[in-house]
Order: C-alpha cells, then structure tokens, then sequence
C-alpha cells in the first residue's frame, strides 16, 4: 500500500470485527462502513483506549456496528492487519413463521388447561 491508498475488504452484512492491528500508527486508520446505509466507523489511535503509538500491536474488537465494507487506510507507508473475524448478522424470522411458532404455544397452554379442568 503506498501513501494515502485504501485497501478495501469487502464482507457479508456483519455486527462485529475482530482483528490483530499490528501497526497501531498516528497515519493509520480502520473503517467500517455500511454500503446500504452510508453510515460508517472510523477507527483510530485516538479512539482506542490504552492503546499508545508504537505499541507494536493491538486486538481490535468492535460489536454493535452493522456493516458490510472495512477499509484499511494509511498516509504511512504501511499497515498491518491479521486473523480478521467477522460475525454476520443473523437473517431475521419471517413473521409468518414466528405467528405460527406464537399460535401452537397458546394452543398447547389451552389443551394443558382443559386437561387439568378436566381432571379436577
């Protein structure tokens, strides 16, 4: 990567990063971005806490933030990255299946109901 260039991973729609930063740098920078959205996450030395300049490396973790886009950015002349994890977002229930799954929980709590009636 050469000064002020982007190197861009492109990943599944996730909720969580984790990876080895291995040149936590004043001149380098993580972005997490949301293509659909255009919201985005800067990541820099600034914004981590306890972590100093020159440190050699950092793991990085970050959760809550959706995204499907990380780009590694340098003014430097290098930036160093390894073991990347991402945690996609879980595909949501349909409602029809979740009504279902809603409709046999009353109906089974009503026959439990009937059968003690019954039996008192």
């Amino acid at each position: 990567m050469h000064d002020g260039q982007t190197a861009t991973l492109k990943v599944g729609r996730s909720s969580a990063l984790s990876l080895l930063w291995g040149s936590v740098d004043t001149y380098n920078r993580i972005t997490l971005r949301d293509t659909v959205t255009g919201a985005a996450l800067n990541i820099t030395i600034a914004s981590l806490k306890g972590v100093a300049e020159g440190l050699g490396a950092a793991l990085l973790s970050v959760k809550g933030f959706t995204f499907n886009r990380v780009d590694f950015w340098s003014s430097g002349n290098s930036i160093e990255f390894s073991n990347i994890t991402t945690t996609p977002v879980p595909a949501p229930v349909p409602l029809p299946a979740g009504g279902v799954l809603m409709l046999s929980a009353i109906g089974s709590v009503a026959l439990l109901r009937r059968r003690r009636a019954r039996h008192a």
